[in-house]
């Protein structure tokens, strides 16, 4: 389980991950790919990442749940999955000519099709040594969904990438209850 950092870390790795795949070779400077949202119209980097959701991650089961049901002591953690959106600003000074966008698209895809994973432990220093490691993964985002997401941004809808990332065992705060005991005595009228 990590700490509440854990957010912040993945972003970063994610950051980093991209700007690896597609610098020097397709876009020229490493600051040219910065964290961003779709509508900010400030943004002078070419190709932003977003984390636009985080809600619970449903295919994850504890590996101990017995005993964390057992143990009233032990923090427990909530599993969640992190949405993020790879795009394009329209706001950059020096946009991308359509098919150096697309090549970079193309290779982004390419990283993320073999399903690699995040080692939590090897990028958050409060993590368990024991936390499995987190799938980044493409979401499944339908067209419907992906227009109702843009719209959301008041943006057009346009070329992006949807990932997803989970489990993220984020560590919560658990408070130790007191059990109701059985008590036998006698009680002396005084």
């Amino acid at each position: 389980m990590a700490g509440y950092g854990i957010i912040a870390d993945i972003s970063k790795y994610l950051l980093d991950t991209v700007r690896n795949s597609v610098c020097p070779n397709l876009i020229q400077s490493r600051e040219q790919i910065s964290f961003g949202s779709p509508n900010s119209e400030n943004q002078t980097a070419l190709l932003c990442v977003y984390l636009y959701g985080i809600q619970d991650h449903y295919d994850y089961f504890p590996r101990d749940a017995a005993s964390l049901l057992q143990s009233s002591s032990r923090k427990t953690a909530k599993a969640l999955s992190l949405q993020y959106i790879l795009f394009f600003s329209r706001h950059a000074q020096m946009p991308l000519d359509a098919l150096t966008g697309q090549r970079v698209l193309g290779r982004l895809i390419q990283q993320f099709s073999v399903g690699p994973t995040i080692d939590i432990a090897g990028i958050h220093a409060e993590a368990d040594r024991e936390d499995l490691p987190a799938e980044i993964a493409f979401s499944k985002l339908d067209s419907h969904q992906r227009q109702e997401l843009w719209n959301g941004f008041s943006e057009p809808l346009r070329p992006a990438i949807y990932l997803q990332i989970g489990p993220v065992l984020l560590a919560g705060e658990s408070e130790s209850l007191n059990r109701v005991g059985e008590f036998s005595g006698e009680v002396e009228n005084v």
